[in-house]
């Protein structure tokens, strides 16, 4: 048993926000995995997605974004142990690189199976004036959101130095790799 305090369920929500928050703004291919999503989610609300076909692509969708977020918290405890090169580090980071790959490829054939047998439907309600809906402006604004996200380096309480890995800094500016004492 540890005698460290526990967590509320609340300060484990908040940890779990600013996580995502985190790998948000640090990781461009978390903003280039969200603009996909966004994009899929159109196009499902366009075309009509059943309910298993919802299931589907929204677990794709799932699973890239969580491995997304698994390779950066590897990533950054690798960084974090060895605090120089090691041979060791990089194949787990690689390892981890590589589960991000497998998922985002998963997906690609989750969208094609959902989506390629739906083509002429889609087609059909673009040319049928979806684009006179609001709903229509409304994703594309989101797109678009993303999108700028993706290509705009946007200043936050994270930072990035070049060659080295993101590190959070806190209110003193101190950048040793933690946000503040937090209860483990």
């Amino acid at each position: 048993m540890s005698s460290l305090p526990r967590r509320s369920l609340g300060e484990s929500f908040i940890y779990a926000v600013e996580g995502l928050s985190y790998a948000w703004w640090t990781q461009r291919n978390m903003r280039i995995h969200t603009l996909a999503a966004l994009f899929v989610g159109w196009a499902g609300y366009l075309v009509r997605l059943g309910v298993y076909e919802w299931l589907f692509v929204l677990s794709a969708i799932d699973l890239v974004i969580t491995a997304e977020m698994v390779n950066t918290a590897i990533e950054g405890a690798c960084d974090l142990a060895s605090g120089r090169y090691s041979p060791v580090a990089r194949m787990a980071k690689n390892v981890a690189a590589g589960g991000v790959l497998v998922s985002a490829a998963f997906s690609v054939i989750v969208a094609a199976v959902v989506f390629v047998p739906k083509a002429p439907l889609f087609l059909e309600v673009l040319e049928g004036g979806a684009y006179r809906s609001p709903l229509f402006w409304i994703w594309i604004l989101g797109l678009a959101l993303v999108f700028s996200s993706v290509l705009v380096t946007s200043k936050s309480r994270y930072t990035h130095r070049p060659g080295k890995t993101h590190k959070l800094e806190d209110s003193t500016g101190d950048s040793n790799g933690t946000k503040r004492n937090r209860k483990t």
